[in-house]
């Protein structure tokens, strides 16, 4: 298992704080953490090709 994928999983499995910018923090970790490994952008889909 690569290293992003062992970021991700901790940062899911970690238990959430009890201070409001504790949750921030580990939210913000884990939303990271998905973007390191799915490196597809939002946007408008492509027209199909003919």
């Amino acid at each position: 298992m690569t290293l992003q994928y062992m970021t991700l999983i901790d940062s899911i499995l970690t238990i959430p704080g009890k201070i409001v910018e504790k949750e921030t923090e580990r939210r913000i970790t884990v939303i990271n953490a998905v973007i390191a490994i799915c490196d597809i952008e939002e946007g408008t889909p492509s027209r199909p090709l003919p």
